[in-house]
């Protein structure tokens, strides 16, 4: 199944993101000028990840006509040194001019968890982002708050709110970027980044189990190349249904689940009663009997949970294959519809195999015996080329 990214935790770590960055990005504790080789770029900006040599020369004779605009936003880490947090490009491009010293606002005393907060809200909003750049900063951001501990409680749409704030999109769409950057397998997210699928299809799919999703994927590529939206119908169809029999599933999963929880409990603590009472053993004046018969009956017990356990995991082995045969079922249905749907190849397309084997023909002619009768077909044969692009 694709990997599932914890929101509870993920929420721990987001709590009051949005208005601590919002109040630390509005208040700068002073502004100056200071020496760019004070400054260290920020190794955790995963928002320059893709700057080029191009861009920033482009960037640098903007700022030569028309001056630094905004100034950069820096952390000061001792004294006389920074770390930077918004503007890494402006930087480099003020650096690339020769320039020794670049205007900022300074920040003192932050922590280095709330210098990262800066760090995404800050230059999140500096610039648009296409869906599979905001698809890999949401994920390169969780794994860098991954090496924080944060104990505040938050909900999930505590963290779905940052997002939508950091990128200014709506908190559905926010939910549904979290949700493809966790749990939409890597084949639809090509199908996603080449615009084939849209963002709402995208999140449709990620509701599936990742083997599933490959279904999905599959029925999309098979299809009829000059079709796709009616291919990636096809794959909504089939993820629709698939849904179905998964719900259908759940249920009885979610009452297998429950049980499974509830006597590995019972068994855990089963299995937590029995040193003390061989502790007992070895001490004087104790019942011997009566403490070989107890632990006898919490062996019996411990067996006997084991067994249940053992039956609810073949139970639920049992369930999955069968989710995983009606699925497979309503698979080959659409594979099968979709080989009988697949359209004969049209007058345009076979003329156009005839004319590219008549092009091979005349080109061989004209290696052999050049004449000017072979030229005019050659350019007829371009005319028609021509004429059929513009169509």
């Amino acid at each position: 199944m694709a990997k599932k990214f914890n929101p509870t935790n993920a929420a721990d770590r987001f709590a009051k993101l949005g208005d601590e960055a919002k109040k630390a990005k509005n208040k700068a504790d002073r502004t100056e000028m200071i020496p760019i080789s004070s400054i260290i770029m920020n190794e955790d900006n995963v928002f320059s990840a893709n700057d080029t040599d191009e861009e920033i020369q482009s960037l640098a004779e903007n700022i030569k006509e028309n001056g630094l605009i905004h100034n950069i936003t820096v952390a000061e880490t001792s004294p006389d040194q920074y770390l930077l947090i918004s503007g890494e490009r402006r930087t480099k491009a003020m650096k690339y001019l020769g320039r020794d010293t670049i205007k900022a606002n300074i920040k003192s005393g932050l922590s280095e968890f709330e210098i990262l907060k800066l760090l995404f809200f800050a230059n999140s909003e500096t610039r648009e982002y296409s869906t599979e750049e905001k698809i890999h900063i949401i994920n390169d951001f969780k794994e860098k708050i991954k090496r924080f501990s944060i104990n505040d409680k938050a909900s999930v749409s505590a963290f779905n709110s940052y997002v939508s704030e950091a990128f200014n999109i709506h908190p559905r769409q926010a939910s549904k970027l979290i949700s493809i950057s966790s749990e939409l397998s890597e084949g639809l997210k090509e199908l996603l980044f080449s615009d084939i699928i849209d963002i709402n299809t995208a999140a449709a799919f990620a509701q599936l189990p990742e083997d599933y999703q490959d279904y999905a994927a599959d029925l999309i590529a098979a299809g009829n190349q000059k079709d796709t939206k009616g291919s990636v119908q096809k794959a909504l169809d089939f993820t629709k249904l698939s849904k179905n029999v998964i719900s259908k599933s759940n249920n009885s999963l979610s009452k297998n689940k429950a049980s499974y929880a509830y006597y590995s409990k019972r068994l855990e603590s089963t299995r937590e009663k029995i040193p003390p009472l061989t502790i007992m053993l070895s001490q004087e004046g104790t019942d011997e009997e009566a403490i070989f018969k107890q632990i006898n009956d919490l062996n019996e017990d411990i067996r006997k949970y084991e067994k249940i356990l053992k039956e609810l995991d073949e139970e639920k082995e049992k369930m999955l294959q069968l989710q995983g045969k009606d699925i497979d079922k309503i698979f080959k249905e659409f594979s099968k519809s979709r080989k009988k749907s697949q359209p004969k190849p049209d007058d345009t397309e076979l003329i156009s195999k005839e004319v590219q084997k008549l092009e091979a023909s005349v080109k061989k002619l004209m290696g052999l015996a050049p004449s000017k009768e072979l030229e005019k077909i050659s350019s007829l044969i371009e005319k028609y080329r021509i004429s059929q692009d513009k169509n």
